[in-house]
């Protein structure tokens, strides 16, 4: 008796629905999808209890026939390809005709769709099976309402998250599917109440703006760029934004939103030593390519592509974002703003005040200044935003001359400018001009490399196993400047190490790097180089608590200015904060009216 049988329809289904219907997300998902491509100019999206209950997305495009909308829910039927070749050429966000069985499949759906021309049609399904079929009204546009999602997988349904992450995840698939589609009008409307809309006029720094928040969007910078094969614009965040995940890293290419790995690891690498370890930059980038250059069919539910030319777009987002961000690095700088205003007994003759100082590693920490005078005090709250000095230009012009007054704590230099004055931490200063004199001896490494012997070999030892793992990655450790060998069977040898490496431990160096390629070992080239210039940085720079005479802070911030970013450190922390001499006045209370 034969073992092998065909699946039954209705069980391929259900497999299927399995891999393009994971939550109530992913039918929002694919219905918005189906109603782009229908050529909608607005889509209405109404959810109950978290899409369990219901999922309804109506749109005003082309609308079906009673024809096409019977077979729109037959398995792989779609009005997007008819050839083989039409695969590799896909401009639609849809294309295989899954989505529709997949969804009826694991709930009840009604369907109501017309064209405009004539009486529309009203279709049931329960069981991915149509019971009933009637006449509608003629409105142009389809409606799909999706009601007891997951009623026939029970474990499914189970494994649904919170309301609130379920919500949390309809709402990120229609913000960036509005984002993909700014000149499409998206309204979300959870349990009667508008939970998110887009204008449909085409701006996305005012969908960007509806979804983060006004102060976010100030602190975006829009990019753009191309060659040849990709058109590449968007925005990205400035050093003083980051998040805790990569979630906001939003990839759109022609209209789809995607993941490009390679891609967010150029984006990161781009802000390596910019922002502080394990923070991620919000970032926007809508791609245009060529279809041919792009392969959608290696997904079930469509969220990853491939490139043909992918070493092109990684060359060119690479320059791009470093560019933008090269341009845009800026000092953090107190700004002080009024946050509120309320009556006080008018006896009160006299001025009160009391200042918390601000934390210059934490752009949302705020000053609170309280003034207690005749009439009213004002409450206003300082708060750090990164803002040029006024008086400068561009690189190293960004940081104006600078005249070291003081030191406080043997820690932090006072200095002044045309326009203000600045804190800036002697450490991270250091570090920053250590980094980036380090980072140009290792550009040329491998075209003139200096060596200096040891004149006592290290030796590291490591256990058998290490040490053979090793034995084939010591190419690694030359590319970092450190000549090693293997000795014996579970030793590291270590020969020599590059002239310009001075002041630094070199034990505790090459054990460092060593460790982190045992840990990371996946870990590429680029990321050990970072991670070796970042160590020898900081251990080559001087510390806090150590005093400076006024000559050994002119040096230091001369050559901070020398800088191609001297505003932070290797770690993405600050190394100064500006205050503006108007800011300055305010906090005296020397501008403004004072009642």
């Amino acid at each position: 008796m034969s073992r092998i049988h065909l699946l039954s329809p209705e069980l391929a289904n259900m497999i299927a629905a399995g891999e393009v219907v994971e939550r109530p997300a992913s039918v929002v998902k694919e219905l918005i999808e189906n109603a782009v491509d229908a050529e909608a100019r607005d889509i209405e999206i109404r959810i109950q209890d978290a899409g369990r209950t219901l999922i309804s997305v109506r749109d005003d495009g082309i609308g079906m026939d009673e024809a096409d909308a019977l077979l729109a829910f037959t398995r792989h039927a779609t009005s997007k390809l008819s050839r083989a070749n039409d695969l590799f050429r896909i401009r639609t966000l849809g294309f295989r005709g899954e989505a529709l069985p997949s969804i009826a499949a694991v709930s009840k759906v009604t369907l109501q769709t017309g064209t405009g021309e004539g009486p529309g049609t009203l279709l049931r399904l329960r069981d991915n099976a149509v019971v009933e079929v009637e006449k509608s009204d003629g409105r142009k546009g389809t409606t799909v309402t999706v009601e007891e999602l997951f009623y026939r997988t029970p474990a499914r349904l189970k494994h649904l998250r919170s309301d609130y992450t379920e919500l949390a995840h309809i709402v990120q698939v229609v913000s960036k599917a509005a984002l993909a589609h700014p000149q499409i009008r998206m309204t979300l409307m959870v349990d009667q109440t508008v939970q998110f809309q887009s204008s449909g006029r085409g701006n996305r720094l005012e969908i960007l703006t509806n979804v983060y928040g006004a102060e976010t969007a100030r602190q975006l910078l829009p990019v753009a760029f191309q060659d040849e094969d990709f058109q590449v614009t968007g925005y990205i965040s400035m050093i003083s934004l980051s998040k805790a995940n990569r979630n906001d890293m939003t990839f759109l290419l022609n209209g789809r939103n995607v993941r490009i790995p390679f891609l967010q690891s150029v984006i990161l690498e781009a802000y390596r030593n910019l922002i502080a370890e394990g923070r991620f930059p919000l970032v926007l980038l809508v791609i245009e390519a060529d279809p041919s250059l792009v392969d959608v069919n290696v997904h079930p539910a469509k969220h990853e592509i491939r490139l043909s030319k992918d070493d092109a777009l990684t060359k060119l987002t690479r320059a791009g974002i470093t560019q933008a961000l090269r341009q845009a690095t800026m000092a953090p700088r107190v700004s002080m703003t009024k946050k509120e205003t309320m009556p006080v007994p008018q006896n009160w003759d006299h001025v009160l005040w009391s200042q918390e100082a601000p934390n210059p590693y934490q752009t949302q920490e705020s000053t609170e200044l309280s003034v207690e005078k005749q009439v009213h005090h004002e409450l206003e709250e300082a708060t750090l935003s990164y803002e040029a000095d006024p008086s400068t230009a561009s690189n190293s012009q960004r940081l104006p001359p600078l005249f070291p007054v003081g030191q406080i704590h043997g820690t932090y230099i006072v200095a002044q400018s045309p326009e203000g004055f600045y804190l800036i931490d002697q450490h991270a200063a250091a570090e920053r001009i250590h980094f980036e004199q380090f980072s140009k001896a290792f550009d040329q490494l491998t075209q003139t490399i200096s060596w200096q012997p040891l004149l006592v070999p290290l030796v590291l030892e490591l256990s058998y196993h290490d040490a053979t793992w090793m034995s084939e990655r010591l190419s690694f450790l030359r590319d970092i400047g450190i000549q090693a060998e293997i000795f014996g069977n579970n030793a590291l040898r270590i020969l020599a190490v590059p002239t310009w490496m001075q002041q630094v431990d070199v034990a505790r160096y090459v054990e460092m790097m060593v460790n982190q390629l045992k840990e990371q070992q996946t870990i590429t080239l680029p990321a050990l180089r970072a991670s070796a210039l970042e160590t020898l940085s900081c251990k080559a720079s001087i510390k806090a608590n150590h005093p400076l005479n006024q000559s050994s802070m002119e040096a230091l911030l001369n050559e901070l200015r020398q800088c191609d970013n001297p505003f932070t450190c290797p770690h993405g922390r600050p190394t100064m904060i500006y205050y503006s001499t108007y800011e300055l006045e305010r906090l005296f209370r020397r501008v403004g009216k004072v009642i």
